[in-house]
């Protein structure tokens, strides 16, 4: 600067740019945008070779997940590449070294060029090189990845599509350039005071390296225009080079800096350095003024010389801008595999509709078609949509709308019309919105009216048996159900989408229309679950998984989570489902009773549409219409325009139209067809392009049909029925050859979940592409189901299913043997202390102990009831029942002390009372779970306290535990809170597991190891609190799992290895554990995993598995997922998430048949079982004398076959029985207030769904029992 200025001619520097560097990797499996992390001491010493490889522990310190990525190995070399010449990148990138962390790179070594690069680093001559080295990142002579890392400015390397490492500001934050501020309202905060105050002073001081703010990027440069105060030597130049500079530095030339990966510098500072070149920059006196810009038509000016004209361009030039923004939009689509597409998003309710009718023209059309649809919701789309400049540059052909623009976004729409050349908003179809539930209404559907509704979303009903649910204020019953049933004694929780949904705003709007006298406030219900709920899947994931709860959501989503539908009444009196409507009919009534309020033409302002509690019969009331939202003017999108166009016609189409009853939907009225039809006639397109074509099945034009622009119905169905033709023959010729060699996997179990994992099996055998035989074999112990998972045993098993991890030692054990075992938690358990007195004729209320009580009670401290730690956990009233029914001792039980409930209850007395040491236990061993039901009954009423997971659905002895009390236990670090496992439901747990598995935080509570590779032999559940997130509920403390033992290698399976690692994903899917065998569980005894744990498992262990040469793991698909190979064996399954985690519209069509026949198949299940309960109970009541034979006559009125049979029978025994002179009540009748001693058996304490019991009727009054 001193050198320039001692010319006598003064120099300035003009800034007018700002650009940012980025440090850029090409590690093979790790993504970009901040996927890789270092701070920058780290990548100084990477630069000058102090760190050398990739998994040096310094980076895999900041990179946990980094080890996993890398190849196998303890050393993975860093290519370092650097530019050899002088760059302002180079000395960006230095300057950070060493601003940022001093003494990490040398001063000297600051500059446009350095040489302390690490040995062995590559050179580059300029930065094109650089991104083609980095982009390429492959060694051209070995084929094998170069793992580099380099530098470039951060738009260039973005736009090549480098991966970016996220680098450490002033502040200690992360960021990558794209999440960094270079806003210009933040700049203008920061720059000025950092600038010179005239570009002719010294700006060597100046540095934008490392400046503190949160989102304030640390290699931030700024480039300058040098150049001469007096330019008068320059003569007629001198007047153009004050043009070019004060143009670069105008607003429309900062506006196309971004698209550059540049920054402009702020709007203040561009004025000010405008001005310094006017005022101060001196050019020749004679040609001062000499050029001028003519920015709009001026007749005067515009043909005069020395004019820079907008207006004035040659063919050459306008045809450039014309090739390169084609070029672009093909590039664009190109890179997304068609040169035609059309993409969407909005609601929810239009998602499977729209991805079907695409699916149908992709097959219709002869060019190849690529077409989209996401759901973001009716609120999002809209937004989306006012952002028009963006949906033009980001491809967004079209939104859709479960109701119409407001007035003010139609508006605000309409006044860019020079933009958009207005806005369509077209209908074409009906959706309905139901109400569904989660709650036991035994005998009873719910019904509920507008204020019903309202009352329940204002906060004023809160409870399911509130009288307000039964009838209307002028006394007419709604639901005639008994408000004092203690199945209906509980909180209510109430669900809305979040503040900013809109399905909230269509709730609001029919309860404000249809029942205004009660104000509804979304802010006293819920609105979370497991996060914000947003969309229709969201919320019907939070019903389903929270009792006694209720929402409104598409009825799509409802019906395929299963859910409780409320009825609704229209206009017309009827009480109807979402189901039993008829959506086009409604439309029908919509349209006609809202003519005034329908606009003359669909580009208009739609805003006073209500489509709401139209009349009619059949109607429903809560509808919602969907609309297209599109511009008029589609010739931005050049050749998407054309197809967007013929997309919206097919949609309102006859033959797409028919689609709509199928999916749930309802049509759009035929006169509103033809309108639709007229509008996007209307739509403009980029001139000279070709508009798309339809011809019909069946018909033939010679022209149209064979045309590139052409969707041919004909050419569907042919093409269609060809590829299953070829795809039936393929499969047939595979079974044939594959049904001469079964393949064969064998289970052993320890554990009692045996029927569970029978139907597993068999599930799986019928859901195998090819044949396989899964069998079980049933052992006494862990021990020797983990001796069967050698390759050297005798009979050896592919897996083992253990009702606790495998100890250190059984581990070990496996190791030496050079079996490397895998675990994984595979079920649920709630374990439980139970005793039973039936026997007694008394009911015993609810049981509570500490944590101490139970301690004691392990080893033999405490045997009777009378014991004061009993007598104070349980009451004064409880107590002296148990000293004056019970034995003077009672015996402790379990199965085995080595066995898994054992263990779980043993933890649970150590972790909750440490001060009690189990020295001794004198819990007696009954070997199995049949041998404890026979030691319970033999012990008599409250003679023993057993430790047990009751029994799961199916067993012999189910029966027999779904009698016992259950014991509610102490919850650490909650004074004076007790729970059972009853109280607890299974998504908790499940939930619990997720947490446990895996987070760091929840490994580091449950001692899990970080894989499934570890030793788990110190993995407990027992007395985990409720997990973050969670709803705060305490839950029951004693909770274990059985486990899923297997050996990492299957090898040794041969040809049966594929089929034993596909029953292993099998075991741990979703599929398994949420949707196929949800019947098979019986919480708490036997709970599925949630999805958190599934997942950990999945990728922990099953993809790690090593089969035998040649096999592969038989994968598990969803519906519409296809095997690598046609040819290769798989377990398919019909799976309804499955299919909409594809996203595909194959998928989407598929989608609806397997959830029917999944419906039906539930309904035959539910059906069965029935039956069987049926059965079940006739028979007790066989066995019932005079007391039940008078519930047999109530009973009559129902099943009077079945009452005669009980009546008639009981008569009979009640006469021999009073002829020996007995009592009125025997033993079997005494035995049946069995119910009265089990948690929340009496009004008020919450008693769970089922339980029934006798009490007389003395005893209760005014809602409790008073006793005895």
């Amino acid at each position: 600067w001193s050198a320039a200025n001692a010319t006598g001619n003064p120099a300035a520097q003009i800034p007018y740019l700002l650009n940012s560097v980025s440090v850029f990797h090409n590690i093979p499996g790790v993504g970009g945008k901040g996927a890789l992390k270092l701070d920058c001491r780290t990548l100084a010493s990477i630069f000058n070779g102090t760190i050398a490889s990739w998994s040096h522990p310094t980076i895999t310190a900041l990179n946990p997940d980094l080890k996993e990525t890398l190849p196998p190995g303890d050393s993975v070399p860093i290519t370092v590449v650097y530019r050899v010449t002088g760059s302002s990148s180079t000395y960006g990138l230095t300057n950070y070294f060493n601003k940022a962390c001093p003494g990490a790179w040398p001063a000297n070594q600051v500059g446009p060029t350095a040489t302390n690069w690490a040995p062995g680093a590559k050179a580059v001559a300029n930065s094109q090189e650089m991104v083609a080295e980095l982009a390429s990142g492959i060694n051209p002579t070995t084929g094998q990845p170069v793992y580099e890392i380099g530098y470039v400015e951060s738009g260039q390397g973005i736009k090549a599509g480098l991966k970016e490492i996220a680098l450490v500001n002033a502040e200690g934050l992360y960021l990558t350039s794209d999440r960094a501020d270079f806003s210009n309202a933040y700049l203008e905060r920061i720059l000025p005071d950092k600038f010179p105050a005239s570009p002719e002073d010294d700006w060597n001081s100046v540095n934008l390296i490392a400046q503190p703010g949160n989102n304030t990027w640390p290699i931030t440069l700024i480039t300058f225009f040098y150049v001469r105060t007096d330019l008068s030597w320059l003569g007629e130049g001198g007047g153009l080079l004050k043009l070019l500079l004060s143009s670069t530095l105008s607003s429309s030339v900062a506006a196309l800096m971004p698209d550059l990966g540049l920054i402009p510098i702020p709007s203040s500072l561009r004025q000010n350095y405008t001005s310094y070149i006017n005022t101060r920059l001196v050019v020749d006196p004679a040609y001062a003024s000499l050029w001028r810009v003519e920015n709009t038509a001026n007749r005067t000016l515009g043909n005069q010389d020395y004019v820079l004209s907008a207006d004035r361009k040659t063919y050459m030039t306008d045809t450039l801008f014309g090739v390169e923004r084609n070029v672009e939009v093909l590039g664009n689509n190109m890179k997304l595999g068609a040169a035609y597409q059309v993409h969407g998003s909005g609601a929810y309710a239009a998602s499977r509709f729209l991805r079907t009718v695409m699916s149908r023209l992709q097959d219709m059309a002869r060019t190849p078609v690529e077409a989209t649809y996401r759901t973001i919701g009716t609120r999002n789309a809209q937004q989306e949509l006012m952002d028009y400049s963006t949906n033009y540059k980001q491809y967004n052909h079209f939104k859709v709308g479960a109701s119409p623009l407001t007035s003010e976004r139609y508006s605000q729409l309409a006044a860019a019309q020079p933009t958009t050349r207005g806005v369509l908003q077209l209908p074409f179809a009906a959706a309905a919105v139901g109400v569904f539930y989660n709650q036991q209404i035994p005998g009873f559907s719910l019904r509920l009216t507008p204020c019903m509704l309202a009352r329940i979303y204002s906060g004023e009903v809160t409870m399911w048996s509130d009288s307000k649910l039964v009838e209307e204020p002028q006394g007419t019953i709604i639901n005639a159900w008994p408000t004092d049933s203690p199945v209906l004694n509980y909180s209510m929780t109430v669900y809305a989408y979040n503040s900013d949904d809109a399905h909230n705003d269509l709730l609001l709007a029919y309860l404000a229309k249809s029942c205004p006298a009660v104000k509804v406030d979304l802010r006293k219900v819920r609105t979370s679950y497991d996060g914000p709920i947003t969309s229709p899947e969201e919320m019907a994931e939070a019903v389903k998984n929270t009792p006694r709860s209720i929402g409104f959501i598409s009825s799509q989503a409802g019906l395929q989570q299963d859910l409780a539908e409320a009825l609704l009444r229209n206009t017309a009196g009827e009480w109807l489902s979402s189901q039993s409507a008829n959506l086009s009919s409604t439309m029908v009534q919509v349209f006609q009773s809202q003519a005034p309020n329908i606009p003359t033409k669909f580009t208009d302002d739609w805003s006073r549409f209500d489509p709401l509690d139209a009349p009619g019969a059949g109607s429903w009331p809560l509808t919602e219409v969907l609309f297209f939202y599109a511009y008029m003017d589609l010739s931005p999108y050049l050749y998407s325009g054309p197809l967007a166009k013929a997309l919206l016609n097919y949609t309102i189409s006859p033959d797409a139209q028919a689609l709509l009853p199928g999916l749930g939907l309802g049509r759009l009225p035929q006169q509103l067809q033809q309108l639709g039809h007229s509008a996007v006639r209307g739509m403009a397109v980029a001139s000279l392009l070709e508009e798309w074509q339809v011809e019909d099945a069946g018909g033939y034009n010679a022209v149209a049909g064979t045309g590139l622009f052409t969707f041919s119905a004909n050419r569907a169905s042919s093409t269609s029925a060809a590829l299953s033709d070829l795809s039936e023959g393929l499969e047939g010729v595979k079974q044939q050859l594959a049904a001469a060699l079964p393949a064969v996997v064998h289970l052993a179990t320890s554990s009692d979940s045996v029927v569970l994992l029978k139907q597993a099996l068999m599930a799986m055998e019928g859901a195998a592409s090819a044949p396989v035989k899964a069998q079980m074999e049933v052992l006494a112990s862990t021990q020797a189901a983990v001796a069967r998972l050698t390759p050297g045993a005798a009979d050896p098993v592919h897996m083992a299913v253990t009702d606790r991890p495998l100890t250190s030692t059984q581990r070990t054990s496996l190791v030496d043997k050079q079996v490397q075992v895998m675990q994984v938690p595979l079920f649920l358990r709630a374990v439980s202390l139970v005793f039973t007195s039936s026997q007694l004729g008394v009911a015993i209320p609810y049981l509570q102990l500490s944590a101490c009580t139970v301690a004691k009670i392990l080893t033999g401290a405490i045997s009777s009831w009378s014991d004061a730690d009993i007598q104070r956990d349980v009451g004064t009233s409880t107590g002296q029942l148990l000293i004056k029914h019970g034995p003077s001792r009672f015996r402790l039980l379990t199965t085995s002390r080595q066995g898994g409930d054992y263990q779980a209850m043993r933890q649970y007395a150590q972790r909750l009372c440490p001060d009690v040491t189990l020295t001794q236990e004198v819990a007696e061993e009954a070997g199995n779970t049949t041998a404890l039901a026979k030691a319970l009954t033999q012990a008599g009423s409250l003679g023993a306290l057993a430790i047990l997971s009751p029994a799961p659905a199916g067993t012999s002895d189910q029966d027999l535990f779904s009698s016992l009390g259950r014991v509610a236990l102490s919850v650490k670090g909650r004074a004076g809170t007790y729970r059972s496992s009853t109280q607890t439901p299974a998504s908790s747990y499940a939930a619990l597991l997720d947490w446990a598995v895996g987070t760091p935080s929840g490994r580091s509570a449950s001692r899990a190891p970080s894989s499934p590779a570890g030793d788990w032999s110190d993995f407990s559940l027992v007395g985990l609190d409720a997990p973050p997130g969670g709803n705060g509920e305490p839950l029951y403390p004693v909770i274990r799992s059985d486990m899923l033992v297997f050996p990492a290698d299957l090898s040794a399976a041969g040809p049966s290895s594929g089929a034993a690692a596909g029953l292993l994903s099998y075991l741990i899917s979703p599929l398994l554990q949420d949707a196929t065998l949800p019947l098979a569980f019986s919480p708490p005894a036997l709970m599925p995993l949630g999805p958190g744990a599934c997942s950990y498992a999945a990728s922990g262990a099953v993809q790690q598995l090593n089969t035998a040469k040649g096999v592969q793991a038989w994968p598990v698909l969803g519906a519409g997922q296809q095997a690598p190979s046609s040819s290769a064996p798989a377990i398919k399954l019909n799976s309804l998430p499955y299919l909409e985690a594809s996203g595909s519209t194959e998928s989407a069509v598929l989608a609806q048949a397997v959830a029917d026949l999944r419906v039906q198949q539930q309904e035959l299940v539910a059906l069965v079982q029935a039956m069987r309960q049926q059965q079940s109970d006739d028979h007790d009541k066989l066995k019932l004398t005079y007391g039940i034979a008078v519930a047999g006559l109530v009973l009559a009125c129902v099943l009077p076959l079945v009452a005669i049979a009980i009546s008639t029978g009981a008569a009979a025994r009640l006469k021999r029985s009073m002829s020996k002179g007995a009592g009125c009540l025997t033993p079997t009748a005494a035995g049946y207030d069995r119910h009265a001693d089990m948690p929340g058996a009496h009004a008020g304490n919450g008693a769970p769904p089922g339980e029934v019991g006798l009490i007389q009727s003395s005893a209760y009054t005014n809602g409790r029992y008073a006793g005895p």
